[in-house]
């Protein structure tokens, strides 16, 4: 159930904020922001939203609808970036290079480095289940050198 503006505002108030404080935050008079609390009012605009975020911390969105998380979420799609290793200078440069791609560009690369990798070690490159790529394990050199390198099948056999 979604919050009125009056509860919203009364909110603000119990955490130590004035009346005076949020209007002078989204540029309002007093009065203009009195009628949040009397329930005269009951939407406010989005810059207004958006200056009472700044002010109490609490999420744009739930001051216009009173739905949602009151406070914002850390988007989890965009992490910090790692810090960059510095005792590899080339390393640090490609990782510099590959934070500055959107992720297709990103994904991209990756495959083609993939694709270097698996000719480098003469290996096939597998895709799982979920489509992520990744070498196929190397060969069992113990049992190579017992029984041999196994051979495919000559047409029409196996």
């Amino acid at each position: 159930m979604a919050l009125t503006l009056k509860a919203r505002t009364q909110m603000a108030i119990d955490a130590g904020h004035s009346i005076t404080d949020l209007a002078n935050a989204a540029g309002l008079s007093s009065p203009a922001a009195s009628h949040w609390l009397s329930g005269k009012t009951k939407k406010i605009k989005g810059e207004t939203a958006i200056a009472l975020e700044k002010l109490t911390g609490w999420n744009s969105h739930w001051w216009i609808t009173g739905k949602g998380p009151q406070v914002k979420v850390p988007e989890l799609g965009n992490p910090p970036p790692a810090p960059v290793p510095t005792e590899d200078p080339l390393l640090a440069r490609f990782l510099n290079a590959f934070s500055e791609l959107d992720d297709k560009q990103q994904e991209k690369l990756v495959e083609e480095a993939e694709t270097m990798a698996a000719e480098k070690l003469g290996r096939e490159l597998l895709t799982n289940r979920m489509g992520m790529k990744k070498l196929a394990p190397a060969p069992d050199h113990k049992v190579s050198r017992a029984y041999g390198t196994p051979k495919k099948p000559a047409k029409g056999q196996g």
